[in-house]
């Protein structure tokens, strides 16, 4: 018996020897690895983010920094320390501030290039024809005239898109119906092209502005029919796809481009919009049909209010 308890004393005394040489022992309980494993999920998507900023502003700036790699970020930030993940996005800021980008200190000029481009995709979109300096798609050309000039000279370029938007019937317009249905209608032309169902003539059309121009000078209820007509004419082609890829994007509010990216295999031709904030200024939440816009406080009802648009198509 005192042979067996000095062999069990041994191999006791010899474990704790193999813990001392070996450093202390650290338990990581589950709310702690929890917690790591959310702090780096959000260093990664700031990370893919700086960097799509990075691309929109055209600031060249390259390297394992400068990637669309979510789970290289990821992957490398649970292998440091916060404060060396801390760095590297602090770093990135400093950077995107240097070529004018997001996290700059002129946050005017920066609302105001990303208005300027967001308004250009929609005379692009909307077939409008406008063309030079005042229409174009560089975010850091608009950024970098917008801090030569005073703000109501800037204000005033922005006024003047608005308004020539509005003559074109794009966004701006006070016609929020006519500008949802005509969204609609080049989208359902859309499903009509891909299926290829054959359908064509004034009602089957790519035209935005000649279906918003259509729309001003109808009822609803004309309009309505004309919706609802392709609905039905799309149901008897019988080659509706049953699943769509849907997604939001940012068209008008503070900051860069936003998006949700696409939400695959869904079996209506709708977007969500359930995120906390779709509540605030009376409520929008609900589901929205490609093309159609609402408003989102991202940061809570106290926060900046953005306008969001939904794309849905087969996919």
């Amino acid at each position: 018996m005192l042979k067996y308890r000095k062999q069990m004393e041994f191999k006791l005394l010899a474990v704790v020897m193999a813990i001392a040489m070996t450093g202390p022992l650290v338990l990581v309980s589950p709310a702690r690895a929890t917690d790591n494993a959310s702090f780096c999920r959000n260093y990664a998507s700031t990370a893919v983010d700086r960097n799509r900023q990075n691309i929109s502003r055209r600031c060249g700036y390259s390297g394992n920094r400068w990637s669309n790699d979510y789970k290289g970020h990821y992957n490398w930030c649970t292998g440091v320390s916060r404060s060396t993940a801390n760095g590297e996005t602090n770093a990135r800021t400093r950077d995107l501030e240097r070529c004018g980008g997001e996290g700059g200190s002129n946050s005017f000029c920066r609302n105001y290039a990303s208005t300027a481009v967001d308004r250009n995709r929609q005379n692009i979109s909307r077939r409008c024809g406008y063309s030079g300096n005042r229409w174009s798609n560089d975010y850091k050309g608009h950024y970098n005239w917008c801090t030569g000039v005073s703000r109501s000279t800037a204000n005033g370029e922005t006024n003047a898109r608005t308004r020539d938007l509005e003559r074109c019937g794009g966004e701006g317009g006070n016609n929020s119906f006519c500008r949802n249905y005509a969204s609609t209608a080049v989208d359902q032309n859309r499903q009509n092209t891909s299926r290829s169902c054959g359908y064509s003539g004034n009602r089957w059309s790519n035209d935005y502005k000649g279906h918003y121009n259509w729309c001003t000078g109808v009822s609803r209820s004309t309009a309505n029919g004309e919706t609802d007509a392709r609905v039905r004419n799309l149901q008897r082609c019988q080659t509706q796809p049953t699943q769509y890829k849907s997604r939001w994007d940012k068209i008008d509010g503070s900051g860069g481009a936003w998006t949700t990216g696409w939400v695959y295999d869904q079996d209506r031709q709708v977007c969500g919009h359930y995120h906390s904030g779709c509540r605030c200024g009376g409520g929008y939440c609900g589901d929205y049909r490609s093309g159609q816009t609402t408003s989102w406080w991202p940061q809570g009802c106290s926060g900046p209010r953005w306008t969001i648009r939904c794309t849905s198509v087969p996919q």
